[in-house]
């Protein structure tokens, strides 16, 4: 969320106003990178995630570009390390 709001500071008053404006921005980024940094409840049962892999692996029914994505959405690994997967 970009503003395009021009800055000008003619009194005190638009300066608080302006100053509890950016306050409450920054506040809803950080909620926002907050609940991006939650692990997902099912990946944090280790058990789980060797269950899922394991079923993935063996199902006809996901491809192994598939089964490369979902591993990377486990491990948290990007695109530029699939020679590492």
């Amino acid at each position: 969320m970009r503003s395009t709001a021009v800055w000008r500071f003619t009194t005190a008053e638009d300066l608080f106003d302006q100053l509890t404006e950016l306050s409450t921005q920054i506040d809803r980024l950080e909620q926002q990178l907050v609940a991006q940094a939650q692990p997902i409840p099912a990946f944090s049962d280790p058990e789980l995630v060797h269950k899922i892999v394991h079923a993935c692996i063996h199902s006809d029914n996901i491809s192994e570009d598939e089964e490369l994505q979902i591993l990377r959405t486990m491990t948290g690994t990007s695109n530029d390390h699939d020679d590492q997967i």
